[in-house]
């Protein structure tokens, strides 16, 4: 799909920081349809644009080089920076980083919308985590633990810290942490309430965004989190000026 678009390469760095010296390595990917949700309650939805996705999270070092300090409780020392995601930011931190960026080089850096970041982290599949299918991983605890340790950081393998992106298997787009390690913020607003939360998903939508509601929505799950709310599925959501 690269070629069909006219693009030199599925990867590419895209400067961050006025005087170019700061980079994101970011991943094409293909318009497309994905399986929303769990299986059996989900509905298909369409994305009608190419979109690029950040290969990693993002690290402490690109996070201070754009907006001057480094947040992280887990903060790290020297080329450590350069590859330990950024932590304790919150949706309106992590809005302000993208705007400064875009308005540093000119171009359009945003947060996912929850469509486009479940699209990138699925990758073809529709299984709960990346790389599985519905029929791949047998239904039962144990067996969705291994399967994610392969891919994640989360409360069985973590320690109960965040670790340097890129440690763990890529998914099929070549994108990293998707699941664990830090939640990722998405640009959807949800309603406190969760019964408005499960009704404000939009099924077969095409390229949907939800706009109702103050709380702003959180994907992949974290280093401190079971299994289970590491689902591609799966949505958690905060006050936007909550840190995480």
């Amino acid at each position: 799909w690269t070629r069909y678009m006219g693009a030199a390469s599925h990867e590419k760095l895209f400067p961050i920081t006025e005087d170019r010296k700061v980079s994101v390595r970011m991943v094409l990917l293909p318009p497309g349809k994905y399986y929303q949700g769990n299986p059996g309650k989900g509905a298909i939805v369409t994305l009608t644009r190419p979109l690029w996705v950040g290969k990693y999270e993002v690290t402490q070092h690109q996070f201070a080089s754009v907006m001057g300090k480094n947040p992280s409780h887990f903060k790290q020392e020297g080329k450590n920076t350069e590859v330990w995601p950024v932590d304790m930011v919150s949706y309106l931190d992590a809005k302000a980083f993208c705007e400064k960026a875009s308005k540093n080089t000119d171009a359009r850096f945003r947060l996912p919308t929850e469509a486009e970041w479940e699209y990138a982290c699925r990758a073809g599949t529709n299984g709960p985590f990346s790389g599985s299918s519905i029929t791949s991983i047998p239904n039962d605890d144990t067996a969705y633990s291994e399967h994610l340790a392969q891919i994640a950081w989360f409360s069985e393998n973590s320690n109960n810290a965040p670790h340097a992106g890129g440690e763990k298997d890529a998914n099929a787009f070549g994108l990293l942490d998707m699941h664990g390690n830090l939640w990722e913020w998405c640009l959807d607003h949800v309603e406190l309430n969760k019964q408005n939360m499960l009704k404000s998903r939009i099924p077969g939508a095409v390229d949907p965004f939800v706009t109702e509601g103050r709380w702003r929505s959180l994907r992949g799950g974290s280093f401190n989190v079971g299994f289970n709310r590491c689902r591609a599925a799966y949505r958690g959501a905060n006050d936007p000026g909550v840190k995480r």
